[in-house]
């Protein structure tokens, strides 16, 4: 496996939205969300959509704290989805 890793190479884009929204299935207390912030803006909002309080399903927002890396300009995605969970967001290099 040690050798296997050190050949692979990461390829293609991000898309975190379906392990965002298997997270959020989850119920869980928060989700710890980690990336470079390079992915399709749209997320912001279909996340915030899929994280919203609902009365009649007994269900609450949840919180999502962002750690963003790599890229400052991306990091505002990161910020955002933080911000309309009642997240935190931290930069890190």
């Amino acid at each position: 496996t040690a050798r296997w890793i050190n050949y692979v190479e990461a390829q293609g884009g991000t898309n975190p939205l379906p392990a965002l929204i298997y997270a959020l299935s989850l119920h869980p207390d928060g989700i710890y969300f980690l990336s470079d912030g390079q992915f399709d803006p749209n997320t912001i909002q279909e996340v915030r959509l899929r994280n919203r309080p609902n009365n009649r399903l007994n269900t609450r927002q949840v919180p999502i704290h962002t750690i963003a890396f790599y890229d400052r300009f991306a990091a505002g995605l990161m910020r955002q989805i933080a911000h309309n969970s009642g997240g935190e967001f931290k930069f890190v290099q």
